[in-house]
């Protein structure tokens, strides 16, 4: 007879109070009783299970079908406003970028900084960088140069308007002008001309 293993949990109450009779004659390591069927399982004086004859474990049994996909939770609740973000605004400037990097600790985190020399054909010319929390400390952004020629900046906000200038001295007043209206014969026969009246010719 095929000798059989304790196990430590009653899967079959049922075929366990079937063969009661038996519980108390089954010890470990016992031969299978012929009673029993192959694959049956009853507990022995020790309260154990006993998988009874059979052969051993069969293969896994294919995967069943996916089941539905589950209903769509419901929406969290909408996060804290973030804090309003700086405008790009160019802290300093420098001739070179080791002119830079010894003037760190001048800037805060997030500010920037452009390389500015005279001569506008080196290469870091127009480099602008910002700064960060760790060595090096500045972060390249963007290079706004164009070789050769000089960065224009964006235009500038307007000004506030002046004062108002003081009232000028009154003007001398007008001459009166008269108007003659008359044909170039009439025109001629006057003499002399007033200098204060407009003479109109017809034709």
């Amino acid at each position: 007879m095929e000798n059989f293993d304790v196990r430590d949990y009653i899967t079959q109450p049922a075929i366990n109070a079937q063969y009661d009779t038996l519980m108390t004659d089954i010890e470990e390591g016992s031969e299978i009783p012929s009673e029993l069927a192959p694959g049956e399982m009853v507990r022995n004086n020790t309260n154990k299970t006993i998988p009874l004859g059979g052969g051993g474990q069969g293969p896994q049994g294919v995967t069943g079908p996916r089941g539905p996909q589950g209903v769509t939770g419901v929406q969290g609740p909408q996060g804290e406003q973030g804090p309003r973000g700086e405008g790009f605004k160019i802290e300093g400037s420098f001739e070179s970028i080791e002119e830079m990097n010894s003037h760190f600790e001048d800037y805060q985190v997030g500010q920037f900084v452009i390389i500015m020399p005279e001569d506008a054909t080196i290469e870091e010319y127009g480099y602008v960088y910002m700064r960060t929390e760790e060595d090096p400390y500045w972060s390249f952004i963007v290079d706004m140069s164009v070789a050769g020629q000089s960065i224009i900046g964006p235009t500038g906000a307007q000004g506030v308007t002046g004062v108002q200038g003081v009232t000028g001295p009154q003007g001398l007043p007008g001459a009166t002008l008269a108007v003659w209206v008359g044909t170039q014969e009439h025109y001629d026969a006057i003499s002399p001309k007033d200098p204060d009246t407009l003479y109109l010719i017809q034709e």
